[in-house]
């Protein structure tokens, strides 16, 4: 089928997506963004709309008429993933008579505005939420954000402490992701693979998606793999011709934390919007709700993640570039 014409609902309302990571500002970002008068979210509440990684196809086939009709995760027809988020985006019960319809991007008198809907799960997801995305909306603004790995992987072990009550400690937590990561065959012996040979090949392409199945919701130190994660997403743009330079925008979440107006400001003009005065009250708040140290973790664990990190942070550096990224979470740096 035909893309959508300018102006239809789906065309506004999957304008921006922020795909994570994980524990980096991803919520933060979405809030700030929302301060500006043309920006709606196009989900509720939070702003984290699972649409895109949701592995099953209960959101569109409710009925279980999926296997009738032979459909899988993998052959879903285009049109029926549109329809699906029309569908949900219609069903967002109250939306609408709230506030006369203000807050809601379907309805009529916010056709100047864009929606935007953020999900820290989709940068870590393999090929199936930026191949789906890529499939629907094409014309969709990516913004990813992203923190030190290690202090990332600190922030998603007390999240899930608190969360889930877990009983193993940060070091147990972390070499379970690794042994899983291994076992996978994601990392290798560096001894005897060579890593840049390793680096973007087909095995290490299988070796991911294997391991993103096992992972689930966890991979504490899967997630701080941001270069194996924002490679796939840019083959995905790749594919159906789609410039990685004007559409996708990386931001770092420490550099978000210190200036939040500076990060507004980037973002907005990456959506192609118009500069507005922005609200310093809402934009100077504390939205990162975590703290931003390794404080209390053992030196010989935050040596082994250094260790462990440091080729794919490197790697991160060349694939955004030596300017602004380079050497940003070495040792000499923080």
């Amino acid at each position: 089928p035909d893309f959508p014409p300018d102006g239809h609902v789906i065309k506004r309302a999957m304008y921006g997506v922020i795909i994570g990571a994980m524990k980096g500002g991803t919520q933060a970002l979405h809030k700030i963004l929302k301060s500006h008068p043309r920006i709606l979210s196009s989900s509720m509440g939070h702003g984290e709309l699972h649409y895109f990684s949701d592995p099953g196809l209960k959101r569109l086939f409710p009925d279980g008429s999926a296997d009738q009709l032979g459909l899988t995760s993998r052959t879903i027809p285009r049109q029926d993933l549109r329809d699906g988020f029309v569908g949900i985006l219609n069903d967002r019960t109250g939306l609408n008579a709230r506030a006369n319809g203000a807050h809601d991007i379907t309805n009529d008198q916010n056709e100047d505005k864009i929606g935007i809907h953020s999900a820290p799960i989709y940068l870590f997801s393999g090929r199936q939420v930026p191949a789906r995305l890529m499939c629907v909306a094409p014309w969709a603004k990516v913004i990813s954000i992203l923190r030190n790995p290690i202090d990332r992987a600190f922030s998603h072990y007390n999240f899930v402490r608190q969360w889930k009550g877990t009983k193993p400690t940060f070091e147990e937590f972390v070499r379970d992701d690794i042994r899983l990561l291994q076992n996978k065959g994601v990392i290798q012996d560096w001894n005897r693979v060579d890593f840049e040979s390793f680096s973007g090949s087909t095995q290490e392409s299988n070796a991911w998606e294997g391991y993103i199945k096992r992972a689930s919701g966890n991979g504490p130190v899967g997630r701080g793999l941001y270069a194996i994660q924002l490679e796939i997403w840019m083959d995905e743009f790749n594919k159906v011709n789609k410039s990685v330079e004007n559409d996708l925008l990386v931001l770092r979440s420490e550099e978000t934390k210190e200036n939040p107006k500076d990060a507004y400001h980037q973002a907005v003009e990456f959506l192609g919007l118009e500069r507005r005065r922005a609200k310093l009250h809402v934009i100077e708040k504390d939205h990162h709700k975590t703290d931003y140290t390794h404080e209390g973790m053992s030196d010989h664990t935050y040596k082994m993640l250094y260790d462990l990190f440091e080729p794919y942070n490197k790697r991160l550096y060349t694939l955004l570039g030596e300017d602004n990224w380079g050497s940003v979470w070495d040792e000499e740096k923080i």
